[in-house]
């Protein structure tokens, strides 16, 4: 009986595949290979075999010639094999977008066939009911985070199309959302977020993201990179942020940088010789995290914007340390402790009171371009406003991120090589 299931999921895949390709005959012999028999496919084997750089992953997919005109046919690959297209740096990132995306919907109809099925459980489980019920909350969450994903995903931005190029299988699942194409984009930007920032809200840095975006769209105009969809911005959620109790310490920061230095290797990596302008920006403990990416070896941005900065790791106490060309940073006026609205309430604690982040790349000894957050006049006669809060956008719209603010104009400045036309920082 199990035999025939696996024959009818095989037969099932080719005709999906087949489906899929226009029923032309037209599938090529990787694909035909991949619907059959999944990771155990020739091509895959070289293409998932450890310890590849993403160059050699780049070479070895493009080996496979598969293209965009081919994305329909991901509908007949095994739901693993998705999974791990979708975050192998090195795979162009159309076809990361489209296996991810594949694999939301999956992990989508997944969960709402097990909340369906404990909900029932737990209504004639009786005594037995509270394990499940703890099960059945945790599938609550994990409903939220892929809606909330998938949310980000489909939201149309007024530039543009935009990409799922990461989703993992971590609950809350990491993930990564580009706003513009990053296979011909002649700008990128990865924005990256600090505490307590999960795909739980993915929509919200998604703004931030989108934010940054339009902003660059609006300041753009005379730059090299005037055209929208010559630019993309990510939403990177691609690390575990950390929580009240951990937030003044470097675990986090040390797995996140990694994690978003693979993210720029990777991206160098599959872009090889092309001439693309390459941005960080990072807010609160996005900076630590980011410091770290850009303090490792084979990273290298044109540019790295620190806004309300948690503290960059104890010993990187100069911006030649980081591998950037440019590296800017602001912070708007310290608010009370913990008192929103007045200024930023905790960037300045959060670095006092860290036990290895206590680095502040606003100092006049670091080195770091300083630009200003708390209001004033922008270059074309524009009324800018101060920030009032720590967070990257609220719900008065006077975060670091949100439109109309001083900081958020200075960063599209910045991360569009327009330096000069900066406003500058006031004493805190």
């Amino acid at each position: 009986m199990r035999e025939n299931d696996e024959d009818r999921s095989w037969i099932g895949r080719i005709a999906d595949a087949f489906e899929a390709a226009g029923g032309s005959g037209s599938l090529s012999n990787a694909a035909l290979d991949i619907a059959a028999t999944g990771q155990a496919a020739p091509a895959l084997q070289r293409l998932f075999a450890e310890h590849l750089t993403p160059t050699e992953v780049a070479e070895r997919w493009a080996a496979l010639g598969l293209t965009t005109a081919d994305a329909s046919v991901f509908d007949g690959f095994p739901t693993d094999v998705l999974a791990r297209l979708g975050n192998l740096e090195g795979v162009p990132y159309w076809a990361r977008s489209t296996a991810n995306a594949l694999v939301l919907n999956q992990r989508l109809v997944d969960v709402e066939r097990q909340i369906e099925q404990l909900e029932r459980t737990v209504a004639s489980a009786g005594d037995g009911s509270r394990v499940l019920a703890r099960e059945l909350t945790a599938r609550y969450a994990d409903r939220k985070a892929l809606r909330n994903v998938n949310a980000a995903l489909t939201k149309k931005g007024s530039d543009g199309k935009r990409f799922l190029i990461a989703l993992t299988d971590d609950r809350p699942p990491l993930a990564a959302v580009s706003i513009g194409d990053l296979d011909r984009a002649k700008s990128a930007t990865w924005a990256v977020p600090g505490m307590d920032t999960t795909t739980a809200d993915m929509t919200t840095w998604a703004r931030a993201a989108q934010n940054i975006a339009d902003e660059q769209t609006d300041v753009a105009d005379t730059t090299d990179v005037a055209d929208p969809s010559d630019r993309a911005v990510v939403a990177w959620v691609g690390y575990t942020t950390p929580g009240p109790q951990d937030v003044l310490l470097m675990a986090k920061a040390k797995d996140g940088g990694k994690r978003l230095a693979d993210s720029i290797r990777g991206f160098s990596a599959f872009r090889g010789t092309d001439d693309v302008q390459t941005n960080v920006v990072a807010h609160s403990y996005g900076t630590t995290a980011g410091a770290v990416a850009l303090a490792e070896r084979g990273v290298h941005v044109d540019r790295f914007v620190a806004l309300g900065s948690a503290g960059l790791p104890d010993g990187l106490d100069d911006a030649q340390q980081l591998h950037a060309d440019q590296v800017f940073a602001a912070q708007a006026k310290d608010g009370p402790t913990g008192e929103s609205g007045q200024g930023d309430e905790w960037a300045t604690f959060g670095r006092e009171k860290s036990l290895a982040h206590r680095v502040d790349p606003t100092a006049q000894g670091f080195g770091a371009t300083v630009f200003g957050a708390d209001g004033g006049t922008g270059s074309e006669g524009q009324t800018l406003a101060s920030v009032l809060h720590h967070a990257p956008v609220f719900k008065d719209h006077r975060g670091y991120l949100d439109r109309g603010t001083e900081s958020l104009h200075n960063v599209a400045l910045a991360t569009t090589g327009q330096d000069e036309l900066l406003t500058g920082a006031r004493d805190r």
